[in-house]
């Protein structure tokens, strides 16, 4: 793999992490691309997650095996749902977390 990204954080004591953020995209029918998958803003309430696993279901294999038939507009997009991971960062007012917790998601 040779796209890397890194950007910049700054973790709840002011010190500077790195993140190395990419994503395996669907871009076209049975393709799958490494790219750098953008890192949202960090907000003194949010929690950054270093992703360990991801389910991948039956309507993300059907992009990469069909294509966008059914939902033009679609790709690029990386598959997966219900990611699980360790926190890597907790914001300043984060309370009830704390870096190291292992954490399932749910996106909305």
């Amino acid at each position: 793999m040779s796209v890397v990204f890194w950007d910049d954080f700054l973790n709840c004591e002011g010190r500077r992490i790195l993140v190395d953020s990419r994503g395996a995209y669907v871009v076209g029918t049975g393709t799958v691309e490494i790219r750098p998958a953008e890192v949202p803003a960090f907000g003194d309430d949010d929690v950054l997650v270093k992703m360990l696993y991801c389910g991948v279901c039956g309507s993300d294999l059907h992009f990469y095996q069909y294509g966008e038939t059914e939902f033009p507009g679609v790709l690029p997009f990386i598959p997966g749902h219900e990611p699980s991971g360790k926190l890597a960062v907790v914001g300043r007012i984060v309370t009830t977390l704390q870096v190291g917790d292992r954490v399932v998601l749910e996106p909305e």
